[in-house]
């Protein structure tokens, strides 16, 4: 394939879609198509995986399903049977430390803090602020930095665990890894609690958090290797299930390892480190 240009793969293309797909795909050799389980399988399970990218897995089902037009069909997968979307989450507005989820019937569930229920008027109220914000964050510019923290600085006042929230978080991290790297740290660290709540399996964005952030940690605390090197050993050990242990991709956190393992000494070419060793 070119970079312009597209590939078709005849047996690969006959798996079906899931939101939480068994599988993920990876190129390999001479723009090989390798397919790796995702998750443990057994004889019969079938092999599904995402028409979708990593980023819109982390967005509602109402946008995924949205997306999925283009393949003119509704995903009826697990996740969108769910009767509750966890990633569209509101600030209790009775004890403002719980959370409302959204649900598939247009209602918010009670908060799982204070057990109360939403009046049918914030119900309204919080369900059209939240298409004014998404409709707010589709339009923002992402070099727009003000912009930005001036919508989430009011978002985070009505959203909780919301994929919007995510969106610009992943705008501020990128905005300010090279010149604010501990207001970086925060949104990245953001970013992977959002996504380990919502979607818990490992994709290439978590696992990149996980090594970005990894670099940060020892950039600002090269003491706390502890830290930075479980960082490292996260985003190896999900690389290594969907691309397996042999990519670039994995490369990449596994030198981190052995450095941090091995002071001094240079890229190693044993495993050990990756696969648990302990740091010393």
């Amino acid at each position: 394939h070119k970079e312009d240009g597209l590939v078709l793969y005849n047996r690969i293309s006959m798996c079906a879609h899931s939101c939480d797909p068994s599988c993920c795909w990876s190129y390999g050799d001479d723009d090989a198509f390798v397919l790796r389980a995702r998750v443990a399988l057994k004889a019969g399970d079938e092999l599904t995986i995402s028409y979708l990218q990593d980023e819109d897995l982390l967005k509602s089902t109402a946008v995924r399903q949205q997306k999925l037009q283009n393949w003119r069909f509704t995903c009826a997968c697990q996740r969108c049977r769910l009767p509750v979307d966890v990633g569209r989450g509101f600030r209790c507005r009775r004890c403002r430390l719980g959370i409302l989820n959204a649900t598939v019937e247009g209602t918010l569930h009670p908060c799982g803090v204070c057990c109360a229920s939403p009046s049918q008027e914030d119900m309204q109220m919080l369900l059209h602020l939240e298409e004014e914000y998404v409709l707010r964050v589709e339009n923002l510019d992402k070099k727009d930095v003000e912009d930005v923290e001036t919508v989430y600085q009011a978002a985070i006042d009505i959203f909780e665990r919301h994929w919007i929230l995510y969106v610009m978080d992943t705008m501020l991290w990128e905005a300010y890894r090279e010149k604010n790297l501990p207001d970086a740290m925060e949104h990245q660290r953001r970013r992977i609690d959002f996504h380990e709540h919502y979607y818990c399996r490992p994709t290439f964005i978590l696992a990149w958090c996980h090594e970005e952030l990894g670099d940060c940690l020892h950039h600002l605390y090269p003491h706390r290797k502890w830290q930075f090197y479980m960082e490292f050993q996260r985003a190896y050990q999900m690389l290594a299930i969907l691309c397996g242990t042999n990519h670039q991709y994995t490369a990449s956190p596994y030198n981190k390892l052995w450095q941090a393992s091995n002071p001094g000494a240079g890229n190693g070419n044993t495993a050990a480190a990756a696969q648990g060793g302990t740091a010393t």
